[in-house]
């Protein structure tokens, strides 16, 4: 059984100490919407991955939400990517800068990557391999 827990940050996490959890950990009434996208909810019968995300204080973010801001966080071409609204628009809602929540983001990508990069090293490998990481 899975068990959410809150960490240091404010961030969920499962008891396995993974800042991922699924749907029903997050809330299991299904009334959870993801505060970013506004769309997608815990009672998605898929029942898709949700991620702690320091940008939005510890709170859970959908997983195809969170990919999305990692990518925009990440670009070199940020003031002409098709997903800089992203950005700008967590800025107006938050009042934190956008340097801030795009430096915040690259962190907490940084930290997930180094906590998980030993558990799922072959993984990692295989992945790159392939040309999917």
């Amino acid at each position: 059984m899975l068990v959410a827990l809150r960490l240091g940050k404010g961030c969920l996490s499962t008891a396995a100490g993974s800042p991922v959890a699924p749907a029903r950990v997050v809330d299991p009434t299904g009334k959870y919407k993801c505060p970013l996208c506004k769309v997608q909810d815990t009672r998605d019968p898929e029942d898709p991955d949700w991620i702690c995300c320091p940008m939005v204080n510890g709170g859970m973010i959908c997983f195809g939400l969170c990919v999305e801001y990692q990518k925009v966080a990440r670009a070199d071409d940020f003031e002409s990517h098709y997903d800089e609204h992203l950005m700008s628009e967590l800025s107006e809602r938050s009042g934190r800068g956008i340097t801030e929540l795009r430096a915040t983001s690259v962190q907490h990508q940084i930290e997930v990557a180094n906590e998980h990069k030993w558990r799922r090293a072959p993984t990692i490998v295989n992945s790159a391999v392939r040309g999917t990481l």
